[in-house]
C-alpha cells in the first residue's frame, strides 16, 4: 500500500508540473540514452559509461552548411539504495547542435540522477525515476539573415534596403 500511495503521490507532482522533452537532429536518439531519458541514467549493469552520437547532414559544395550535433554523456550506477536490489544512477550530458544557413547554435549541459527500484529479489525488473537539471543557450547568425522586407518582386532578388 506504501507503494500504490507512493506512486500516486510521485504521479500528481508530475502531471502538475511543466514538462516538455524535444530531440535535438538526432536520427539513431536510442544510443544516446541521457538525452532520451533521464531515468537512463545509471540504468546498467557495470562501473561508467560514456558514449557520445555525432550526425552531420545536408552538406554541399557551396558555404551553405547542413545539420551538425555531436553529444557526449557519462553516467554510472554510484551507491546502492535503500533495498540491496536498488541503486542510484548520476550523470551528465552535454548537445551542440548548429543548423541551417543561419548556423542556429543549440548548446546544452545537464547533469541527471536517478533511483532504480527493484521490484523483485533480484533488481531484474526495475521502476525508475529519473531527474534531469541543465542549461540551454541559443543564438544565431544575424548576418545571415534574408528578412521579408529585403525582398524584390519584380526582379526575384533579396536586396539590402538603406536610409540615404
Amino acid at each position: 500500500m506504501k507503494l500504490v500511495r507512493l506512486l500516486l503521490f510521485l504521479l500528481s507532482i508530475a502531471a502538475a508540473g511543466s514538462l516538455s522533452a524535444q530531440d535535438v537532429h538526432n536520427s539513431l536518439f536510442n544510443m544516446s540514452p541521457l538525452t532520451l531519458n533521464p531515468a537512463n541514467t545509471g540504468a546498467f549493469f557495470g562501473t561508467a559509461r560514456v558514449g557520445g552520437i555525432y550526425r552531420g547532414q545536408w552538406y554541399s559544395v557551396s558555404s551553405n552548411r547542413g545539420y551538425e550535433t555531436p553529444s557526449f554523456y557519462i553516467d554510472a550506477p554510484i551507491i546502492r539504495g535503500f533495498r540491496d536490489q536498488d541503486w542510484v544512477g548520476v550523470g551528465a550530458v552535454i548537445v551542440n547542435d548548429v543548423a541551417g544557413t543561419l548556423n542556429l547554435r543549440t548548446n546544452s549541459s545537464a547533469i541527471g540522477a536517478s533511483y532504480h527500484y527493484g521490484l523483485d529479489k533480484k533488481g531484474d525488473n526495475v521502476l525508475t525515476l529519473g531527474i534531469q537539471a541543465g542549461r540551454v543557450q541559443r543564438s544565431f547568425n544575424q548576418d545571415r539573415a534574408l528578412l521579408g522586407d529585403e525582398y524584390d518582386p519584380v526582379t526575384g532578388a533579396f536586396t539590402l534596403q538603406t536610409d540615404d
